[in-house]
């Protein structure tokens, strides 16, 4: 397996520090063990997607800022060069790269990559927004509540990121998806 972003467990830190929150209290709300958490910010565990934005919803940050860091400032360019890709790999087979140049209008842009039996975590997870996707080849199972579908080359979805979902690829090949997350326009979360 490739080197995830060691520095999103950095940004995690930082972030629950310039809080002040401690580490049990973010475990606890992210239901996730101490541990654990200890590890992701130190760079020694990586977070599936469903912890990932566990944790963003108890520090009260965007899901994308813990993984692409810092939000552009407004002066950057509205194109972003292949070179420049921020690229997180996740534990359980998903590498999300960003294809967005920044966050503007909270609408975000990325490429899902799913390895056979890669996948967003064991449960239904949910946050604020709306996200959508086109299949680019592979196979998506997504689940939506009590819902399951499998989406195949071509096949596009859309739906409420509040309803509780998860997603992952039982085809035996690599899974790709043109993923965009919308953020709704009260909220932070993405």
């Amino acid at each position: 397996m490739k080197k995830a972003d060691s520095n999103m467990g950095e940004r995690i830190r930082e972030c629950r520090k310039r809080q002040n929150m401690p580490l049990k209290l973010v475990a606890q709300c992210a239901n996730i063990s101490v541990g654990y958490l200890s590890q992701i910010e130190r760079g020694l565990s990586f977070p599936s997607v469903k912890d990932l934005a566990q944790i963003s919803q108890c520090l009260g940050v965007p899901l994308n800022s813990l993984i692409d860091g810092t939000v552009p400032e407004q002066h950057e360019s509205f194109v972003l060069r292949l070179a420049q890709r921020k690229v997180s790999i996740f534990e359980n087979g998903v590498t999300k790269l960003g294809l967005s140049p920044s966050r503007e209008g909270g609408l975000g842009l990325f490429m899902v990559v799913l390895e056979p039996g890669g996948r967003s975590g064991e449960t239904l997870y949910s946050h604020e927004g709306v996200e959508a996707g086109l299949v680019l080849n592979g196979q998506l199972t997504l689940v939506v509540e009590d819902q399951t579908t499998i989406l195949s080359e071509g096949d596009s979805f859309q739906f409420a990121s509040t309803r509780s979902h998860r997603f992952f690829n039982s085809f035996p090949g690599v899974t790709r998806v043109a993923w965009v997350n919308l953020k709704d326009s009260a909220s932070s979360q993405v």
